[in-house]
């Protein structure tokens, strides 16, 4: 059962993540309640404009009525009352062509939108075969009735890796179950869905829409449902062609209407019994009628089978027109939709824009998609009768009108369209083609759901020797965690690349080697994605040796690379300026993933470096930035909102942490990295521990462990660390050690290895191992741990690493009775800790550190040292939040400014070109004495390119040499 203080915002998560949120919510159920919506957030922001994540493009005459459909037909006898239309699920309009369906559905949406029902329209066509497309269609459908809901569903619909479609639409569910109001969704010519996976997707949604939500569905068709399983919660109704056909009264009305045209009583029966209600012929005859300005009605004009019925009047109706309007309609007849140019190209004339404006005006059976004139479509009985009619006209070339519709789609850039004319002009060579210029961008741009949804359509001989195919495929495995076959997939692209290039197209052969660098690239990242293995410096200088200008992609991907490595290897400043590379390079491809996943590594270091003001000021930038193009948040936002989260939790600002920690939850949920799930779950117990406990806190580690997905061994670690750190806190001393020994840490060593290196982000083993060494009676051994530790982290420059590694020492000295040791070691975390702000790390050490706080604090003020108050503030302030007074947060220094420019520099630095963050970075390595050669060791970059980067420097700072570069970068506070 949901606890009662569950915020309203859980309604819109996952299904699928509802256990995971459940349990965020056990952890503090007290103080639930969201930031305000992030679609509003997103709105006062405005869109950011390194936007490229998006979902589908949506046509809007897709989900909106056809503009001018008819009203004066109108059918009151198929009109239900309100209470049988909300009491009913599913109503399926199911005829053949030309029965009216379309105008019926436009009348059912003006009925309910006059008894103050919201009605959302959506027109699928054969296009939506595929199920991504079909879901996002859907969703677009509901945006015209509730203005926030594509703000909600984007990041759904953009997750990486691509969320299973029942998560999308049981997002979708909830969000139309919240508002509450009677909805109704009406969907045109769902006959063209003929995919299964489209199906089950419809009828997930179907089964499991609330009671609030109705569904008008129009046919040719029966749907391949099981209507028992929909009914089960309202009824379901069906109307076939023997109640939807017009009956003589309604015959009667619409010639009188429309056509001003009367029959007698015997002459209507005659009508109707002729045209069997059916629309499409009533039209037609009527047409006929008309003109021959006569009321008679000649039996034999509409005898027949259908088919003669409609091959017979529509000939009566296209031979009376001229020769122009006969070849445009013929040739245009393939074209599932049109407007002006598009008909040019077809047609090779320059009359597009004329003919759809006689034809819409003479009422020829085209009927308008939008408000502005600009697409129509045919009806769809007089364009299979054209189709019919052009098969049969030798003059014509089908073929060559389906490769002029390519073309001009392919230009337009709607390759889908493109690709379907290409198949049907039947040049599958071209269609191939056209898939081929557009997946491998499509992926660098992580449009991943997309291109997941094209390759599944594609014969696995298409791509056996095309690596420009191969290798995005590839990427879409990797991030859909699909390792084995990302995997086989660059082995084949390799073995083309490497020993059958003379299989492999012109345009292949002059990219191989950029080809050669990605498929490197590729298997790098999948070790790290899969095992969390990361390559080595100089691998990774030689990949980036090879780059070549323009390859933004494979720049941006080494830069991030060579972050990893970085914070690897303790480089924490080199780290960030390969992050800051990466976000400019991957904005030029534009991958707003792996620009995002960069900015949110600059906030990180920013952090681990306690430098907090900064690290929270990157953050606030990050979430502004991590939008796509329509302002709705990105999955990738979760990252940060979750570092938002831990920043606050630091200053003990426990109520603001909580807010951000279900936003990222939410946006987790959409990510579905295990990595970033550990890391709510491990910032999730850490909330449990301060307000309930750390039993409880490694219990809800204990939980979520049974369900831990083990392929992402780095958070499997550190969320195994964390459950030992916590049990030990507990006093579980057996229980901890039995999960250091499964890490493995060395729990029966002394000391470190006088050469260990420890990756910053893997440090907490090492504490968990020494805070179990300490509870274990083995404080010495702790020691010798710490000390090593600490001198990494010292080196490091790792800020908040210190202050926790001090505060274990102070324990460790006070438990073999070092008393004045442990005080130093107390003084010393004190004053880290209040440098960066830090209040929870000092905190979570336990009672017993809070025991020497207090002893500490007693010294001081028995001292009375002048300049001591504001040490004894924090301390009042730690051990106030220990006590439970945890409204008490630590106020987050913002970001250092430089000190203020006198006046007579000021001209001086205007003058100066903005440096960017990696000539900042080289300035000061350069400024230390360092040689070019040092500072491309350093910076893991080519001599060459700092030689390049020193140049520049002079020529921005106006001099001639590193003494002259120093000095007025030192004089113009640019470098400390």
């Amino acid at each position: 059962m949901r606890p009662a203080a569950c915020p309203p915002h859980f309604e819109g998560a996952l299904l699928a993540g509802r256990r995971r949120l459940m349990l965020a919510m056990t952890a503090y159920p007290e103080r639930l309640q969201l930031l305000p919506d992030m679609a509003t957030r997103a709105r006062q922001h405005g869109p950011s404009a390194a936007s490229g994540v998006r979902w589908p493009v949506i046509l809007a005459n897709k989900v909106r009525p056809p503009a001018g459909a008819p009203t004066a037909a109108s059918r009151p006898r198929l009109m239900p009352g309100v209470e049988d239309f909300t009491g009913t699920r599913l109503l399926l309009l199911k005829a053949l062509a030309g029965y009216g369906k379309t105008t019926l559905l436009r009348q059912y949406k003006d009925w309910l939108e006059q008894h103050g029902l919201a009605a959302a329209w959506l027109r699928f066509d054969a296009a939506d075969n595929e199920k991504t497309r079909a879901v996002a269609y859907l969703a677009a459908a509901f945006s015209g009735i509730d203005p926030g809901m594509e703000a909600y569903l984007a990041p759904f619909l953009s997750a990486l890796p691509p969320l299973p479609t029942e998560d999308i639409l049981a997002a979708l569910i909830n969000r139309l179950e919240r508002s509450g109001r009677q909805v109704a969704l009406l969907i045109d010519d769902y006959h063209t869905i003929v995919n299964d996976e489209v199906h089950d997707a419809l009828f997930y949604f179907l089964v499991n829409m609330p009671p609030n939500v109705h569904c008008v569905v129009a046919s040719r068709s029966q749907p391949r449902w099981t209507m028992a399983e929909i009914a089960h919660n309202g009824a379901v109704r069906i109307l076939d062609e023997a109640e939807i056909r017009f009956d003589a009264r309604e015959i009667a009305g619409y010639l009188a209407a429309e056509h001003g045209v009367t029959l007698d009583e015997a002459g209507l029966q005659a009508f109707s019994d002729q045209t069997r209600g059916w629309i499409t012929a009533i039209k037609l005859a009527a047409l006929s009628l008309e003109k021959q300005h006569s009321g008679l009605l000649t039996r034999k004009v509409i005898s027949g089978t259908h088919r003669g019925l409609v091959e017979y009047l529509a000939q009566s109706v296209l031979e009376r027109q001229d020769q122009e309007t006969q070849d445009f309609l013929l040739q245009t007849a393939p074209l599932d939709r049109l407007c002006a140019p598009l008909c040019d190209a077809v047609t090779g004339a320059d009359n597009g824009r004329v003919m759809l404006e006689k034809l819409q005006r003479e009422n020829l059976f085209v009927e308008p998609l939008d408000a502005h004139g600009v697409w129509y479509r045919y009806h769809a009985l007089f364009a299979e009768f054209l189709a019919d009619r052009l098969a049969r006209a030798p003059h014509l070339d089908r073929t060559g009108i389906h490769r002029r519709a390519s073309c001009w789609f392919e230009v337009n850039g709607q390759p889908y369209a493109a690709a379907d004319h290409a198949l049907a002009a039947g040049d599958e060579s071209r269609r191939e083609a056209l898939i081929e210029a557009a997946i491998l961008d499509m992926v660098r741009a992580s449009q991943i759901a997309l291109a997941m949804g094209w390759f599944e359509s594609l014969p696995e001989a298409f791509s056996a020797t095309k690596p420009n195919v191969l290798i995005p495929m590839a990427w879409s495995h990797i991030y859909s965690r699909r390792f084995s076959k990302a995997q086989a997939l660059l082995q084949k692209a390799e073995l083309l690349l490497t020993r059958s290039v003379e299989k492999l197209s012109e345009q292949d052969r002059r990219v191989a080697d950029e080809f050669r660098v990605e498929v490197e690239m590729a298997r790098l990242e999948l070790a790290r994605v899969s095992t969390g293995q990361l390559a080595g410096r100089s691998r990774l200088q030689e990949l980036k040796d090879r780059l070549r200008p323009g390859w933004d992609f494979l720049r941006a991907f080494v830069e991030l690379e060579i972050c990893y490595v970085n914070i690897r290897d303790d480089r924490l400043e080199s780290a960030f300026a390969a992050a800051a590379d990466a976000v400019v390079f991957a904005r030029r491809v534009p991958n707003l993933f792996i620009a995002n996943i960069a900015f949110e590594h600059q906030a990180r270091i920013r952090y681990l470096q306690g430098r907090m003001g900064e690290a929270a000021e990157f953050c606030s930038q990050a979430i502004d930035r991590a939008l796509d193009r329509d302002g709705d948040p990105l999955p990738v936002a979760g990252r940060i909102h979750l570092l938002a989260a831990e920043i606050l939790y630091e200053t003990n600002d426990l109520k603001r942490s909580r807010e951000r920690l279900e936003q990222a939850m939410q946006l987790t949920a959409l990510n579905e990295s295990p990595d970033i799930r550990c890391e709510t779950e491990i910032l999730a117990a850490r909330h449990a521990a301060a307000t309930q406990g750390e039993r409880a806190a490694a219990a809800r580690l204990f939980e979520y462990n049974s369900r831990l997905d083990e392929s992402a061994p780095l958070s499997f670690g550190r969320l195994r660390a964390f459950q030992a750190w916590f049990l030990t806190g507990c006093g579980d001393l057996a229980a901890a050690e039995g999960v250091l020994r499964q890490l493995p840490a060395p729990v029966d060593s002394n000391r470190p290895p006088a050469t260990l290196l420890v990756d910053p982000l893997l440090e907490i083993r090492y504490l968990a191992l020494c805070r179990y060494m300490i509870a274990a009676g083995k404080a010495q051994h702790a020691v010798n741990w710490l000390r090593h530790l600490l001198r990494l982290a010292e080196r490091g420059g790792r800020l908040r690493s210190c202050v926790r590694i001090n505060g274990l020492l102070a324990l460790a000295q006070a438990a073999r009775e070092q008393h004045d040791s442990a005080l130093r070691y107390v003084r010393e975390t004190l004053m880290l800790g209040e440098r960066g702000g830090f209040a929870r790390i000092i905190i979570d050490l336990g009672d017993d550190l809070m025991a020497l706080l207090d002893a500490y604090q007693q010294r001081l003020q028995a001292a009375e040292v002048e300049g001591d108050e504001a040490r004894l503030c924090y301390i009042r302030h730690l051990l106030g939040a220990w006590k439970g007074n945890n409204d008490a947060a630590l106020r987050v220094a913002s970001a250092p400014s430089r000190a203020p420019v006198p006046e007579s520099e000021t001209a001086e630095l205007a003058g100066c070109e903005r440096l960017t963050s990696r000539e900042l970075q080289i300035l000061q390595l350069v400024a230390q004495g360092n040689t070019n050669r040092d500072v491309a060791s350093e910076l893991l970059i080519a001599e060459s390119s700092v030689r390049w980067h020193v140049r520049n420097l002079y020529t921005k700072l106006g001099v001639h040499n590193r003494t002259g570069a120093s000095a007025k970068a030192r004089r113009l506070k640019l470098i400390h």
